[in-house]
């Protein structure tokens, strides 16, 4: 949830999508394991420049700690369909005293209704000394204005556990459907395996509804 902007470029914003991937996808179903997906208040800061955008908010989490970080990013015109996305973030908490994650993604826009996205994120956080990979493919298909599919795939894995050995399988299929400009559903088909249950194929049926006030 998005409340409106209190002044140019300062947001008040409520989430629980702020550590997903492929927020500009409209699919906020794609969470990381190895992050905190809590909900929170924070206030958010952008500036948008020619050759990079910067993005800082400070904030608290639902399960009761505090935080600020701030990203860079910089998007990169491959080709008239290829782009390439390059971010780096920080973050201070009093959970894990510092994280900071690298993100690169290529961006392909085939038509008006498909989008491909690879994503490819590098994180590490001070408290567990833990290194993480976190890769996925995405593909979007805007079938109308209220109605979007995502087919997702991603592998996870770290060095603590598995010596950069895969850790995760998940795939899903997601369909969202807007019955109103500020309300939506998504309806979540997935398949998962881990490690620790010897990958195990497993699954799962998410149904979520929610609202947005404000872009």
């Amino acid at each position: 949830m998005r409340l409106p902007q209190l002044k140019e470029k300062l947001k008040l914003v409520i989430e629980n999508d702020d550590n997903k991937i492929g927020k500009e996808y409209e699919d906020n179903n794609e969470s990381v394991p190895y992050k905190d997906d809590k909900s929170s208040l924070a206030l958010e800061y952008d500036k948008y420049k020619k050759y990079y955008n910067l993005r800082t908010k400070a904030g608290v989490k639902l399960n009761s700690f505090v935080f600020i970080n701030s990203s860079v990013s910089k998007e990169f015109d491959l080709t008239n369909s290829w782009n390439f996305v390059a971010q780096e973030k920080i973050e201070l908490n009093n959970k894990n005293n510092f994280e900071n994650s690298t993100t690169l993604s290529l961006k392909k826009h085939i038509n008006n209704q498909l989008r491909f996205i690879n994503t490819n994120q590098y994180y590490w956080n001070k408290k567990a000394s833990d290194n993480n990979i976190y890769n996925s493919l995405r593909l979007t298909h805007i079938l109308s204005s209220k109605n979007t599919l995502n087919y997702v795939t991603s592998i996870s894995s770290n060095d603590n556990q598995t010596n950069f050995k895969t850790k995760n399988y998940d795939a899903y299929i997601s369909y969202k459907h807007y019955i109103r400009k500020w309300l939506y559903y998504d309806i979540v088909p997935s398949l998962y395996g881990e490690r620790e249950d010897n990958f195990k194929m497993r699954y799962a049926f998410k149904f979520r509804l929610g609202i947005v006030i404000g872009k």
